[in-house]
C-alpha cells in the first residue's frame, strides 16, 4: 500500500479553526491525540492525502482508533463542511447491509411503498466511512465495485454516481483477506488508493500516559472530580500491553476513576492492568519503540523499587554513580 508522508503540509487548517486541537495544550492532530514517533508519521500521512479526493484504506488492529483517523482526514479536507456517514459492516445482515449502503428504490420492487436514501447517497459531497469492510459478504463486495465504477446499484434500473469520498477500514492484513476471499481482490486495488497503517497502544510508548491523563480529564470534567494517576499507577499502565488498544485503555480509565478515591492507586485499575505494574516482579517490561529515557526510567525506578529505596545498592547496581541517580530522580520528579 502507498503511504502518502507530506511532512511539508502543517497546521495551517487548525490555526484557520477549520479542525480544533485534539484538547487545547495537548499535542495531537484533529481528533487524535499523542507526540509518538508512530503518531507523527502517521499525522503526515493524514496531512497528506486529507486534501485530495483519493480512497483511503486504513489498517489497524480493533480499539486502535481508525474511526477517529478517518474522522480527522475528513475534517482535514474540504469536505469537512458536509456530512461524515459512517457505516459498520460487521453489525449489520447482508439484507439489512445492503438496503442501507444503497437504499430502496419502489419503482423497482412490485408493492414497493418506500424510496431510502442509501449511506452512498446521504454521503454525497462528505466521506463515507466503510468499517470492518472485511465483514462485507463477497456479492455485496462486488455490487460494490460495480457501483464505485459507475454501474448500477442493486434496486436501481440506473446507475448510481456517488460524489462520496470512501475511507475503509479493517483489522485484517488486506493481503491475507484477499488470499482467504475475504476482501474483493479488485474493489481492495479501488478503495486502497492511499493505505494508511494505524499504529497500535503498545507501540507509541509514553502516548499511553499522554492518553490516560486525556481520559482521565474526561472522567474529571464529567463528575466535577480533581483525580491524579500515582506515580506506580502510571507505571503499570506503561508496563500493560493494551491487546485492546487505546478502547481498552478508555475503559480502564473509566473503570478506576469509579473505584479511586482521590488519587488513583494501583489497586484501582483492572486486574489485567495492575498485574503489569513494576512491583510485581523482578523484571520490567519494553515494548519496542520505547524511548530509550523511558528505559533508562523504567530500569531505575524499578531496581530501586527492588531494593526498598536503598539508592546507594541501586546505584551500585545499575553500575552508575550516586550522585547521578539523585540527578535522574530530581528529574523524575520534576516532571509530576
Amino acid at each position: 500500500m502507498t503511504v502518502h508522508r507530506n511532512a511539508a503540509t502543517d497546521y495551517s487548517d487548525q490555526r484557520r479553526g477549520r479542525v480544533p486541537p485534539a484538547v487545547p495544550g495537548e499535542h495531537g492532530l484533529g481528533l487524535l491525540v499523542g507526540d509518538s514517533e508512530p503518531m507523527q508519521r502517521l499525522y503526515d500521512a493524514i496531512r497528506g492525502c486529507a486534501p485530495g479526493d483519493s480512497s483511503v484504506f486504513l489498517v489497524g488492529e480493533s480499539g486502535s482508533g481508525k474511526e477517529r483517523v478517518a474522522r480527522t482526514i475528513h475534517q482535514l479536507s474540504p469536505r469537512a463542511k458536509h456530512g461524515f456517514v459512517p457505516l459498520f459492516c460487521g453489525a449489520l445482515s447482508p439484507e439489512l447491509l445492503e438496503s442501507e449502503l444503497f437504499g430502496d428504490d419502489r419503482s423497482t420492487f412490485p408493492g414497493g411503498v418506500r424510496d431510502h436514501a442509501g449511506y452512498l447517497q446521504r454521503a454525497a459531497g462528505g466521506t463515507l466511512f466503510l468499517d470492518d469492510i472485511t465483514e462485507m459478504n463477497a456479492g455485496l463486495q462486488a455490487r460494490l465495485l460495480q457501483v464505485l465504477e459507475g454501474g448500477a446499484a442493486p434496486g436501481t434500473r440506473r446507475g448510481m454516481a456517488s460524489d462520496a469520498r470512501i475511507i475503509t477500514a479493517t483489522s485484517m492484513d488486506p493481503e491475507e483477506a484477499v488470499e482467504r476471499g475475504r476482501l474483493n481482490a479488485d474493489l481492495y486495488r479501488r478503495l486502497a488508493q492511499v493505505g494508511i497503517r494505524v499504529p497500535t497502544l503498545r507501540e507509541r510508548g509514553e502516548d499511553i500516559v499522554r492518553l490516560a491523563e486525556h481520559f482521565l480529564r474526561e472522567c474529571n470534567a464529567e463528575t466535577g472530580a480533581e483525580k491524579e494517576f500515582q506515580e506506580d499507577t502510571r507505571d503499570a499502565l506503561r508496563s500493560h500491553d493494551w491487546p485492546g488498544n487505546v478502547r481498552e485503555l478508555k475503559e480502564a480509565v473509566r473503570h478506576s476513576h469509579l473505584l479511586a478515591g482521590a488519587a488513583i492507586k494501583l489497586e484501582d485499575l483492572p486486574g489485567r492492568v495492575s498485574s503489569a505494574g513494576p512491583g510485581n516482579s523482578d523484571y520490567i517490561r519494553v515494548n519496542v519503540g520505547t524511548p530509550l529515557s523511558e528505559v533508562e526510567r523504567r530500569a531505575i525506578l524499578s531496581t530501586l523499587e527492588h531494593y526498598d529505596g536503598d539508592k546507594k545498592k541501586a546505584a551500585d547496581t545499575l553500575k552508575i554513580s550516586l550522585k547521578t541517580l539523585y540527578n535522574r530522580l530530581k528529574q523524575y520528579n520534576d516532571r509530576q
